[in-house]
């Protein structure tokens, strides 16, 4: 602040008993005086549409005429919580933060009070002397309680001991600290607990019910506090245990995918679990988490990939979720406290920040507003030049293996077209700020020549695939030899010792057949988890010729976890696959059916079935089989073929697949 207050700021901010009602501006400050100020000065011609001069557009004037002065306006946004995850707020320069707020965004102190929102349970269950008094609240992992998961200990959202500690930490947050909010969202890297009360029942169940459960009790004591939980990976959806949350109880819906809800497809799946949520929920107990760090793209001295420009897909969200969702905890692009390639993307943070205070306001206009003000004479050409990058994302296949936010989907091609239509704008603009800002972006994205070197490389190079071995299977009913394969270890590729064998056939009633043995020469220490994934088990991935990828693992129980990765995990997709099992003295298999059905049945429920038609020399499919064995000493893993990697899902690296 020193920056732009000088040494003595601390006068202006706040006094130095550090009390909220001190000199002025603080971090957890609402902005009543300073949000008026912007709004008048914006009815000015006045914007800052990225931090720093360089993204301030002030309007020379002879006279400033302000029509009646006098006038007493209230204005209240669309969304309370507009916050941005300030990763070490101290830290960032004066005109970040002027920045952010100039914009409109606050703190989330006065909805979620001071212990934020993600991952709040662990304030419970993480201290030492917690472990060692009560390990009972700790999942049962294998035969083991796990207390050191993330240094916090992965809990048991069975144990009545951990519910009623729960409660007692609320209430104390509630009673001493005036605290308007408690998260009950689990630690990071959920892991489902074994233990026969955990047993069968599925991560929601297990999450959502003791949210429920603690938020009931609170709702006694404290029916004005705010009891919430993140709906995330494996406890995304709705809970079937529970009916009817509790009126505190709120859900943060996060990491939805925001940057492609300009796709039909993925809309209309995001808005039938906004809709799954409310039916469950009391009115006003809907909120946003998004993680909005999609530029962050390897180390921070690479440029982007390609911009994921998203102002369509922002207002069309902001305008759905008025008046259901209380606002947004946005991650955003940013790295040692610093905003991260702000040229690039400070455009949609203006632009979201504009939305909360006005959801139905015309986007096109606000952009245009934008692109004139900002790009000055090149304006026309800066909007041509977003307006196809925009598209290009949005309408870019998601490549297997690639999470479909991912601006990699986006071709080559593409991405050497909008770097051209930037130089060209740039050039144009001559000698000006609205050339430097351009430049800004440029500085930001990989070099032209060196992309096209790149897509001339890959252009040679042909198809990755052209090489991958083929596997062959044959019809239920054929009398020829079937061949089996050998997995090899997932790495190097080399033989291994303790030999995974598989089979591929295809029934007459459309179904393909897996059959695998896995020789074990320590079968008394099968490692079975209710997870699947995470013990001994085998995994078939299947790229069928309309759809990469779909995930199915099981386990020596016949167990099986499925999900459909088509550029993000899925896990409401059900392969509906049946299995059959066998254990010997030295090996276990597992015998897995898999129906197969075709598009058109597929689009009518696209959350079962593998979709895809029968594989042959022309149309093969692509796919890999792997195995994991867990024992005391660590987890191995093998495959068909190898991936070079650790990981199975290097679809890059999936062989052929046909049937004879």
């Amino acid at each position: 602040m020193f920056e732009g207050y000088g040494e003595d700021n601390s006068e202006l901010w706040q006094k130095s008993d550090h009390t909220q009602t001190g000199g002025g501006f603080w971090m957890q400050d609402e902005g009543g005086s300073l949000n008026a100020v912007y709004d008048l000065l914006r009815s000015l011609g006045v914007r800052w549409f990225m931090p720093g001069e360089v993204g301030e557009v002030v309007p020379r004037m002879a006279t400033v005429s302000i029509d009646n002065l006098e006038r007493d306006t209230t204005i209240r946004p669309d969304y309370p919580l507009r916050y941005a995850n300030w990763y070490n707020y101290s830290g960032f320069s004066w005109h970040d933060v002027i920045w952010g707020r100039r914009i409109g965004i606050n703190s989330s102190y006065h909805v979620l009070g001071n212990l934020g929102y993600a991952h709040g349970h662990v304030f419970v269950h993480r201290r030492d002397a917690m472990k060692e008094a009560h390990p009972d609240f700790y999942a049962l992992i294998g035969d083991k309680r796990d207390t050191s998961h993330k240094g916090y200990g992965t809990a048991c959202y069975s144990s009545e001991g951990l519910e009623q500690e729960t409660i007692k930490f609320a209430q104390f947050l509630f009673d001493h600290y005036d605290e308007p909010h408690v998260s009950l969202w689990p630690t990071d890297g959920f892991k489902r607990c074994q233990c026969d009360k955990c047993a069968g029942q599925s991560p929601s169940d297990l999450v959502w019910g003791f949210i429920d459960r603690v938020g009931r009790a609170l709702y006694k004591t404290h029916p004005d506090r705010l009891v919430s939980g993140g709906a995330y990976t494996s406890y995304v959806e709705p809970p079937g245990n529970v009916e009817k949350f509790t009126p505190n109880v709120g859900v943060f819906l996060s990491n939805r995918g925001r940057p492609r809800f300009m796709n039909d497809e993925h809309w209309e799946s995001f808005t039938a679990q906004v809709n799954a949520w409310r039916e469950k929920l009391h009115p006003g107990r809907l909120l946003r988490v998004e993680n909005n760090r999609y530029s962050l793209w390897g180390t921070e001295d690479e440029p982007e990939p390609f911009p994921i420009f998203q102002p369509h897909a922002m207002a069309r969200e902001m305008r759905a979720l008025k008046g259901v969702s209380l606002g947004d905890c946005n991650e955003v692009s940013q790295r040692r406290a610093k905003w991260y390639h702000p040229a690039l993307n400070h455009m949609n943070l203006y632009v979201l920040s504009r939305l909360y205070w006005d959801a139905d306001q015309d986007v096109d206009a606000l952009l245009d507003d934008y692109y004139k003000n900002f790009f000055g004479p090149v304006a026309t050409e800066m909007k041509a030049a977003i307006e196809f990058a925009e598209r290009a994302y949005t309408e870019a296949p998601i490549l297997a293996g690639v999470k479909a936010t991912s601006a990699t989907n986006v071709a080559l091609e593409d991405r050497l077209k909008f770097l051209e239509m930037l130089a060209k704008a740039r050039d144009t603009a001559g000698d000006s700020v609205y050339r430097q800002r351009i430049a800004m972006m440029l500085d930001e994205l990989p070099e032209p020549d060196d992309l096209r070197q790149t897509v001339a490389r890959l252009a040679e190079m042909g198809d990755p695939r052209k090489e991958a071995p083929t596997i062959v299977g044959r019809p239920t009913d054929s009398k020829k030899f079937l061949r089996s394969y050998a997995l090899v270890d997932i790495e190097s590729g080399k033989a291994v010792g303790t030999k995974t064998r598989f089979k591929v056939r295809w029934d007459d009633e459309g179904a393909v057949i897996f059959e695998i043995k896995c020789d074990e020469p320590d079968m008394k220490n099968l490692f079975v988890t209710d997870d699947v994934w995470t013990g001994d088990s085998v995994a078939i991935q299947l790229e069928t010729q309309g759809h990469a990828y779909y995930q199915i693992e099981v386990n020596p129980d016949g167990k099986i976890f499925d999900a459909d990765r088509h550029g993000r995990l899925n896990q409401r997709w059900k392969s509906n696959a049946t299995v059959k099992t066998e254990r010997g003295d030295d090996f276990w298999s597992v015998v897995v059916r898999i129906p197969v059905v075709d598009a058109e049945e597929g689009a009518a429920d696209p959350n079962h079935h593998v979709v895809g038609a029968k594989p042959g020399m022309d149309s093969p499919w692509y796919m890999n089989v792997g195995r994991t064995r867990v024992r005391p000493s660590g987890k191995t893993s093998w495959s068909f073929p190898h991936t070079g990697t650790r990981s199975y899902h290097v679809p890059e690296r999936f062989a052929k697949m046909v049937i004879e």
